[in-house]
């Protein structure tokens, strides 16, 4: 236990150093770590990656950049939200498990009408498609610390 500790300790600091010294990290990285920091509300770690790879990377400031940023965080946290479902569902016993999926496909439905009509606003604006990914990126970011809350409160069942 201490060695993950310490592991941990030093995957953070390396992080961090990254950070400061304006070197990227991949997406994955960057949300996987944000979510394992102790120091921070996890949700400052929505957009980071994102606003990261916009000041970084040499196109991050034209809308396609900035599309390929916030794609890449989204499918980060896309990725930590599967995880994480599937963590708490393989804890739930039927019942429960059915009345999460039930959920989770609501909730999904719900994403991409809202993310629909976010969009549907800006009537086929060019930032069109940077709304739909940052709604889509924000969006997911918000269900995935949902459902690690919900993990916390749930009994272990199995």
């Amino acid at each position: 236990m201490l060695a993950v500790s310490v592991l941990m300790a030093a995957s953070l600091a390396v992080a961090q150093e990254a950070r400061e010294a304006a070197v990227l990290l991949p997406a994955y990285d960057t949300v996987a770590l944000c979510l394992d920091r102790q120091d921070t509300d996890v949700r400052a770690c929505i957009g980071e990656y994102t606003e990261d790879c916009m000041r970084q990377v040499e196109d991050g400031a034209t809308l396609g950049g900035m599309v390929g940023c916030t794609r890449a965080e989204y499918e980060a946290w896309d990725a930590a939200l599967y995880r994480t479902y599937l963590a708490l569902l393989d804890r739930q016993p039927e019942a429960p498990a059915g009345a999460l999926q039930a959920a989770q496909r609501a909730w999904t439905a719900k994403r991409e009408a809202d993310c629909t009509f976010r969009v549907a606003i800006l009537q086929g604006s060019r930032q069109s498609p940077l709304e739909r990914v940052n709604c889509l990126l924000h969006e997911t970011a918000e269900r995935t610390l949902t459902l690690r809350e919900w993990a916390q409160d749930a009994p272990l069942f199995r």
